[in-house]
């Protein structure tokens, strides 16, 4: 079996470590728990991320993410899922309201929703894209 090691993997002309810029690897993805997550911009709940700069507890099963590194456009690919607290159905979805909460290159949201919004212990969610 090979073994590869490095602390750093340069780019073709050696300056610069490689880009994830236009690869097909997830860019960004975050594992949270929504009952713990606080109001402020900060990494409260957040067990582990990539690429997040906070998260937002905007209400009871309304989450606001902040990308550390924005995306190139809001045409990515979102992601999401998540376990319920009652052991019941309900859905995580990103927002989509375009008028207040709409996907941008900066952040995303998202909702959990059975016949009510609900705070989550286990949500996850992944973007594919392009990094700007």
């Amino acid at each position: 079996m090979s073994e590869i090691r490095a602390t750093t993997i340069s780019d073709e002309t050696g300056n610069g470590p490689i880009a994830l810029t236009k690869q097909h690897a997830a860019k960004l993805w975050i594992n949270f728990d929504g009952a713990t997550a606080d109001a402020t911009e900060n990494l409260t709940g957040v067990r582990d991320s990539l690429n997040v700069s906070s998260l937002v507890d905007v209400s009871s099963g309304k989450y606001k993410i902040n990308i550390n590194n924005n995306m190139a456009n809001d045409d990515y690919s979102l992601q999401c899922s998540h376990t319920t607290s009652s052991g019941g159905r309900s859905d995580l979805i990103p927002f989509i309201d375009q008028t207040t909460n709409p996907m941008a290159v900066g952040s995303f949201g998202v909702l959990c929703v059975s016949s009510v919004f609900d705070d989550t212990p286990v949500a996850c969610s992944t973007i594919h894209g392009d990094l700007a």
